[in-house]
């Protein structure tokens, strides 16, 4: 298993909790749209599930 993949797996899935509090404010501190926090959550969800896939 390539290293540097690990290393960026264990990241993503241990700090992702704080990608989605951070939309989470971003989205009450610059009033974006609900569709753009949906946005937002998917991608941090497809980031971290194809990184754990991958690895």
């Amino acid at each position: 298993m390539n290293q540097q993949l690990l290393k960026l797996t264990i990241f993503l899935s241990s700090y992702s909790p704080n990608f989605y509090i951070a939309s989470l404010r971003l989205y009450e501190d610059q009033n974006l749209s609900v569709s753009t926090l949906l946005i937002l959550f998917g991608a941090v969800t497809v980031i971290a599930a194809s990184s754990i896939t991958h690895a």
